[in-house]
């Protein structure tokens, strides 16, 4: 018969894992999230200043900001810079794909998408 004591002990070790291990796949899910969520918004920030900047000027913005979050070289290959006339809007886009690490098992991939678009406005 285990004691009340030791049963505590056990439940507490196995709380304590628990948490460890949520934090340390947590972590990683966290990482790739806010690497996409930092190149969403370089986009956006380019997207803006769109009506007073050229395509190649914005895409060599987004490289580096790419390369500053060490993502895929998907990412790189794969920025699109649209304008558009009805409605004159910019869209700027990408995708990568991100590996999530699962226990027990081989990491899960995913397509990421980040992408921003901004009317242009009239001249």
């Amino acid at each position: 018969m285990v004691s009340r004591g030791k049963r505590a002990k056990l439940g507490c070790l196995l709380q304590v894992v628990a948490v460890v291990v949520i934090g340390y796949y947590g972590l990683d899910w966290g990482m790739v999230y806010y690497r996409f969520w930092t190149l969403e918004q370089e986009m956006h920030s380019q997207a803006d200043l769109a009506a007073g900047i050229d395509d190649a000027t914005i895409h060599r913005r987004i490289l580096v900001k790419i390369d500053k979050l060490n993502l895929p070289d998907d990412a790189r290959r794969n920025i699109r810079i649209r304008r558009r006339n009805r409605p004159r809007e910019i869209v700027i886009s990408t995708s990568y794909v991100a590996q999530l690490k699962i226990p027990f098992r081989p990491p899960l991939e995913r397509t990421l998408n980040p992408s921003a678009r901004q009317a242009l406005g009239s001249f």
